[in-house]
């Protein structure tokens, strides 16, 4: 199956012609088969990225844990940053910290504090 079919596929399914209005946020799922490939040799690998005709719906947000001057420059990028004195605080507050993992789709984090990130988000 080709690239161009696959993105057929999905144009089809995301259709409101075949698919009425809902009322709720949808997903769709593609699951791929592969039979009689060899994935240790090189040329078998694949690598196919396929855009949705309608994007993710809506921004990526993005949180960084960060210290110093990697907060400085995440705070042009990123949608918050959380310093370490945040995290601490989230640890404690349980019902924050799910509030913030639910609200954001992405979190970045500097090596040295991800243990903590862990600890505190889960």
């Amino acid at each position: 199956m080709t690239s161009q079919e696959i993105v057929e596929a999905v144009k089809k399914a995301l259709d409101e012609e075949h698919n009425p209005k809902r009322n709720f946020k949808q997903s769709v799922d593609l699951v791929v088969n592969l039979k009689d490939v060899d994935m240790n040799n090189p040329a078998n690998r694949i690598d196919e990225e396929i855009f949705l005709p309608r994007g993710r719906g809506e921004k990526a947000k993005i949180g960084v844990f960060a210290t110093g001057e990697m907060a400085l420059k995440a705070k042009d990028v990123a949608d918050a940053v959380f310093k370490p004195e945040d995290i601490e605080e989230l640890a404690k507050d349980t019902k924050n910290a799910k509030s913030i993992a639910e609200n954001y789709d992405f979190f970045i984090s500097e090596a040295p504090l991800m243990p903590t990130v862990g600890k505190a988000l889960g």
